[in-house]
């Protein structure tokens, strides 16, 4: 009996593990096809023309404001300098109501940057140890934090500038 016990925690673990893997994915395209198809309800266009013509818009009204998902908008070809286009093997699934996450899956079989795309992290100030991290993660993270720090040659310099601007960024969040 307790072998199959064991057994039984270790496939659902398995199954849990598998499970989160999963959910994190296609984050990206899942979100972006999920307001497409919202859009389209609310307009009460019906069709896998109607799917299109809103893709094609939202991804026009996604530039500038979300890069992850002009960059996801670039990649399916609803942006004008597009190389490829897939959007008639997007559309069709969804104006059939099929569920965007398994658009996405199918997507990502046929080109793995759709699902390569992933939102950044809020950064965790509470366990963010500026000493131990090396001169090129400093930089990266005073980039995200909309500084270059032009005169900083040397570590120190740069942990300096983040614990200037550190105060201003926990405000904003």
């Amino acid at each position: 009996m307790k072998p199959s016990f064991l057994m039984l925690i270790s496939t659902s673990i398995i199954a849990l593990v598998y499970a989160s893997a999963e959910y994190d994915e296609c984050e990206v395209c899942t979100d972006l096809f999920t307001e497409v198809m919202k859009k389209v309800d609310e307009s009460g266009e019906k069709g896998e023309a109607a799917v299109k013509k809103m893709i094609i818009e939202h991804c026009k009204s996604v530039k500038g404001v979300d890069d992850k998902k002009e960059k996801l908008c670039f990649f399916i070809g609803a942006h004008p300098d597009s190389a490829t286009s897939v959007l008639g093997d997007i559309a069709k699934p969804l104006s059939f109501h099929k569920p965007p996450k398994k658009v996405c899956s199918q997507l990502k079989e046929r080109d793995s940057q759709i699902c390569a795309l992933k939102y950044d992290k809020p950064i965790d100030w509470d366990s963010l140890v500026l000493e131990k991290m090396r001169v090129k993660q400093l930089k990266e993270l005073l980039l995200k934090l909309g500084d270059a720090c032009k005169g900083c040659t040397e570590k120190v310099d740069y942990i300096t500038r983040i614990n200037e601007l550190k105060p201003k960024q926990k405000g904003e969040l």
